[in-house]
């Protein structure tokens, strides 16, 4: 027979990956619990004493006689710190991959063929270019996930992010990306809970390699 889902858990954890956090979530509320209190025995010794001499009934009863007036819990999700460290921990690998790019502020430089030879990713002298088909096997080898990832949907997902393709050479085609500042902006305005030390900064260029 079928009957209302009264269940509600309580999750306490040290592991940074907790939940499955969406981009949207809001089945979770997740705090971070503060160290002030971390080995003050006598504190907690106190609270256990309250608790179980009328604490508890008390705090029950104060919150059944709270005026929540129209609130909605779905229309206030927290928006914690916490929230968005589970956000980022459950984040598909796509967007980890291309966050520390955008984090770093710098196109990946090198990648490995199958031969094993270091082939260059990045333009040699615009550092908002890379080579498509090697930025591709770079996403591939960052997760083993992604190793089905095709170059249409490689080229979609960067496409929401102004990257755009760049010029043509004997040496193969480029993907372009908007000024770093504009890449950062558009993708925290599809990831609100991944934060840069700074919105602003130029792309940096890439080291050659010494042979």
């Amino acid at each position: 027979f079928a009957a209302p889902n009264r269940i509600a858990y309580i999750i306490t954890a040290n592991a940074l990956w907790v939940v499955p956090a969406s981009e949207d979530e809001r089945r979770f509320a997740v705090f971070t619990v503060s160290q002030k209190r971390l080995g003050d025995f006598d504190y907690f010794r106190r609270l256990q004493h309250q608790i179980a001499n009328g604490g508890a009934a008390a705090f029950l009863h104060a919150m059944l006689k709270a005026d929540l007036g129209d609130w909605h819990p779905r229309e206030d999700i927290p928006q914690t710190e916490g929230l968005a460290q589970q956000q980022q921990e459950s984040a598909d690998p796509q967007v980890l991959w291309l966050g520390a790019i955008l984090s770093e502020g710098m196109l990946p430089g090198y990648v490995r063929d199958e031969s094993g030879e270091a082939r260059r990713i990045a333009h040699e002298s615009n550092p908002a270019m890379a080579r498509a088909q090697l930025l591709l096997k770079h996403a591939k080898a960052s997760d083993s996930r992604l190793r089905y990832w095709t170059q249409p949907s490689f080229n979609k997902f960067l496409e929401q992010f102004g990257v755009a393709n760049g010029q043509r050479s004997a040496k193969g085609s480029f993907k372009r990306f908007p000024p770093l500042p504009e890449c950062r902006g558009l993708f925290q305005q599809a990831y609100p809970w991944w934060e840069f030390e700074t919105i602003e900064g130029d792309w940096r260029m890439v080291e050659r390699r010494s042979r």
